[in-house]
């Protein structure tokens, strides 16, 4: 992985990457623009584009409304670079791309900050696997803070009702080995990876923490909250990773795939998004043996504020 990947510390990046065209969404963090602010000069894209989801901003309060809709004044001063807006409502990532006609000799940097699961796993595979671009820059803002239910730890994110399981089709293999294998890329939800443990039922089971964290308190919440479902995985099957390091990520899920001999693996990147970077690597450079699998909470709202530090993955489209 090391051949097609490079890692970077944004505040350390001196030269201008020449990026042809900048991605984000729009966000209502105070991360959300961090990228766009502080590092648009050395992207220097040739087009900007934002992709607009209207269904976000419907439960906002007034302030998070007003720093979802910042943007715009920001990009009006933007008058040297063309900037293009996609609402995204009806389609996904790949899709709103495909008009846009990229090819592969197209840079890209895209800021993930203000990005869900599905969305940068539906990014990645539609440039690496559908456009083949030969090089990606992914940006990541971390927040300063999370917020806890009355500063409860044990309260963060916890499982609401209604939850169902969901497979991305983009990483679904129909294939199956004689041994199958779940790989819960632990958070901070509370009693998810329990739930998910009891519905995909399979002879063996591994999990990956984000440790070292971006905070120290990240670790402790991630293991407190899944405390009960740790208790049932052999220790040597507990592995840990940088949070903030996607080929570390990767680097540990080959690891498993030795450890399992080669099992099919389920993946479930309840993680950081550098890490969930790394689980969409993996499953496109092992897509036969691989499925990402996610349990779908509908009223789960993680908040996160102030501005943390960003950092720049850069990614070569060669997986092989």
């Amino acid at each position: 992985m090391s051949k097609i990947a490079s890692f970077y510390d944004a505040q350390s990046l001196s030269c201008s990457l020449f990026d042809d065209l900048f991605l984000f969404f729009k966000g209502a963090e105070d991360r959300s623009y961090a990228v766009f602010e502080k590092y648009l000069d050395l992207i220097s894209p040739k087009m900007i584009i934002m992709l607009d989801s209207r269904l976000r901003n419907e439960s906002l309060s007034s302030v998070e409304l007003k720093k979802y809709n910042r943007i715009d004044g920001m990009i009006a001063e933007k008058e040297s670079i063309t900037v293009k807006t996609f609402s995204i409502e009806n389609t996904n990532v790949g899709k709103a791309l495909s008009s846009f006609r990229l090819t592969c000799d197209t840079s890209i940097a895209a800021d993930i900050s203000s990005m869900n699961f599905w969305e940068i796993c539906d990014l990645l595979f539609f440039l690496i696997k559908i456009v083949c671009v030969k090089r990606i820059d992914l940006f990541y803002t971390e927040p300063d803070f999370y917020h806890y239910e009355n500063n409860n730890i044990s309260l963060y994110d916890h499982i609401r009702p209604n939850v169902s399981v969901n497979y991305i089709n983009s990483y679904y293999s129909t294939n199956t080995t004689d041994k199958e294998v779940l790989v819960s890329m632990i958070g901070f939800q509370k009693d998810v990876n329990k739930l998910l443990k009891d519905i995909i039922e399979v002879p063996q089971y591994y999990s990956i923490n984000g440790f070292p964290s971006f905070y120290p308190k990240a670790k402790d919440i991630s293991q407190a909250n899944n405390w009960d479902y740790l208790a049932e995985i052999e220790p040597a099957n507990r592995f840990s990773a940088e949070a903030n390091n996607p080929f570390v990520t990767f680097n540990t899920l080959v690891d498993i795939r030795k450890a399992s001999k080669g099992a099919f693996m389920n993946i479930c990147p309840l993680c950081s998004k550098p890490m969930v970077i790394g689980a969409c690597l993996y499953a496109l450079r092992f897509p036969d043996t691989t499925r990402l699998v996610y349990p779908y909470e509908e009223a789960v709202d993680t908040k996160a504020d102030g501005i943390g530090h960003t950092y720049c993955y850069r990614i070569m489209g060669n997986l092989d």
